[in-house]
């Protein structure tokens, strides 16, 4: 860890360039799985150039912006002992709000509206979501996801330096 902390840039953002290209490496099996899912079950997919690209972006920008989530619970490991815990609610959060567990149309009430601006809604279930027709491609979409990344880098760089601070005060 100590090298990693001789660096100029910020730790996360490595991090981040590994999420993305995990994403592209799964882009040729999923080339194949969805389609033959399609048939099988009857599904649709909205063939708009313009839904797919809104779909691409919110994916790409809400993978950055929970990297960032994780980068800042990595960093609470300068004062917690356990941080794994942190962690594991991180990834809980991503389950439930990300759609992983269910679609989010399905949760009750106002919730699945409100779920729809958080970045979890962004990395995981924006594409599904668009490319079915649950939800309409829209710009504010992208706008959205950008601000969360940027209020994210932002929100990350301020902790990486008080949790530099607090690695400095511990001693190597």
């Amino acid at each position: 860890m100590s090298a990693l902390l001789l660096r100029r840039r910020l730790p996360g953002l490595p991090a981040i360039g590994l999420s993305i290209a995990e994403k592209v490496y799964d882009l040729p099996g999923l080339a194949i799985i969805v389609p033959v899912a399609l048939v099988l079950t009857g599904g649709s997919v909205s063939g708009t150039p313009f839904a797919w690209l809104v779909a691409i972006l919110a994916t790409l920008l809400g993978t950055v912006a929970v990297v960032y989530l994780a980068a800042m619970a990595g960093a609470i490991a300068f004062w917690m002992t356990k941080a794994q815990g942190v962690q594991g609610l991180l990834v809980g959060a991503e389950w439930v709000l990300g759609g992983i567990v269910a679609p989010v149309a399905l949760l009750p009430g106002a919730w699945s509206d409100i779920v729809r601006h958080q970045p979890f809604w962004y990395a995981d279930a924006a594409a599904p979501e668009i490319l079915s027709g649950i939800s309409a491609p829209s710009l504010w979409i992208v706008a959205e996801a950008a601000v969360w990344v940027v209020a994210l880098h932002l929100l990350y760089r301020a902790l990486w330096r008080r949790a530099l601070r607090k690695y400095d005060a511990v001693g190597t």
